[in-house]
């Protein structure tokens, strides 16, 4: 039995914005939309041989607002494919779909990926199909999934494993380099190669590499703290099982540590295309 753990809000806004570049009326672009991730998810089952299809949606909200009122304020105010509360009704009747106050998809799907079983996925009074499939698969175009440990996939068939000791490199690194596309700096003047550095050059402590390069651009233990906390997707054990609140991260949880073959490889998809072919050949 094999579950694949999808991104629900990716598949649905590519689903709809695909839809809505095509020329037409909006009932058209409604069935486009519709189709578009119908075809998507065959595609995944078939490619990946998904038994189960569990699909995770944020709820709007972000515990992370509350870190940085600033997180992802940016996308506030975009265009909302008109199409996309369907594709998202739709994505419900096709698939097990679960959502949670306060926690993005990615927060679920680090959960589900990381705990002992999908118990955490029931709906209140319900099940999964099957709650301890043999394996589980996060299937997501989001380079945040790859700081969760375990199996990825991809719609091209591609099966991946990502090491508990990379998947930390990878946080760590997402610390030091930032989102701008989800409101967050990271460290200033750091970006993918000088990562590799510090974390190379810190292997055996990486937090305090971390603080010491936030310490040089003229920041404090605290930014960092901040910027690792944004930058975490959360796994098992990181969200309070009574509350249903996320536990934020602490330095304390970092376990393992990594080569210097691991950090690199944890970088890498922070790189430039260009970059990453020319390391690789």
């Amino acid at each position: 039995m094999r579950a694949l753990l999808i991104d629900g809000d990716i598949l649905c806004r590519r689903a709809a914005h695909g839809a809505a570049a095509e020329l037409g009326a909006p009932e058209a672009e409604m069935r486009s939309a519709v189709r578009r991730l119908e075809d998507a998810l065959g595609r995944l089952r078939t490619m990946l041989r998904g038994d189960l299809l569990l699909a995770a949606v944020g709820c709007g909200a972000s515990f992370r607002r509350q870190i940085d009122p600033h997180y992802k304020r940016a996308r506030l105010g975009r265009r909302v494919p008109a199409s996309l509360e369907a594709v998202r009704d739709r994505l419900g009747e096709l698939v097990e779909t679960r959502s949670a106050p306060e926690l993005e998809a990615d927060d679920l799907l680090g959960v589900w990926a990381t705990a002992p079983d999908l118990s955490f996925a029931a709906r209140p009074g319900g099940a999964i199909a099957d709650a301890r499939p043999a394996e589980r698969l996060i299937v997501s175009a989001d380079k945040d999934l790859l700081s969760i440990p375990g199996l990825h996939g991809a719609a091209t068939g591609r099966v991946w494993r990502v090491s508990p000791a990379e998947a930390e490199m990878r946080h760590l690194a997402q610390t030091l380099i930032g989102d701008s596309s989800d409101g967050y700096r990271g460290c200033p003047g750091v970006g993918p190669k000088r990562a590799i550095e510090i974390l190379s050059c810190n292997a055996a402590d990486p937090w305090r590499g971390v603080v010491a390069a936030f310490q040089r651009a003229g920041l404090g233990p605290g930014e960092a703290l901040i910027q690792a906390r944004l930058a975490r997707v959360l796994r098992h054990g990181e969200v309070d099982p009574d509350a249903g609140a996320p536990v934020l991260w602490s330095p304390s949880r970092l376990r393992s540590v990594a080569t210097s073959e691991q950090i690199r490889r944890a970088v890498e998809p922070f790189l430039p295309a260009s970059q990453r072919q020319r390391r690789l050949s």
